[in-house]
């Protein structure tokens, strides 16, 4: 199941960088033309993808934790996650998305800008 998560992470975040770079495909050029380099042009997908991942990954591990506590006043007593294993899961779908973020963009900047 971990594997099929990871594969998620990567894929919608490749497309969402991607498409977020064709939207601001003038830009990119002109920023290219001028000189820019591609970390430069890259930076701020790179963060917003960042972003998308720890946001997402919080609020996944906040709806589990809202489903634990609705299932422990109805059904039965449930351990929630233990602190250091969502850490790493929101570590890893940091890292998961940084890598989907820089495949998308050597794809990309090569076809936009160059």
């Amino acid at each position: 199941m971990g594997a099929v998560v990871a594969l998620a992470i990567l894929l919608v975040i490749y497309n969402t960088i991607r498409l977020s770079v064709m939207a601001r495909r003038p830009q990119v050029e002109i920023m290219s033309r001028l000189g820019a380099s591609d970390y430069f042009i890259a930076a701020p997908f790179i963060i917003e993808a960042l972003t998308q991942a720890v946001f997402a990954s919080v609020f996944a591990l906040g709806i589990l934790y809202a489903v634990k506590q609705a299932l422990v006043s109805q059904v039965w007593e449930i351990v929630f996650i233990p602190i250091p294993y969502a850490a790493m899961f929101v570590g890893v779908t940091v890292a998961l998305a940084w890598i989907a973020a820089v495949i998308a963009l050597s794809r990309v900047l090569r076809r936009v800008g160059r």
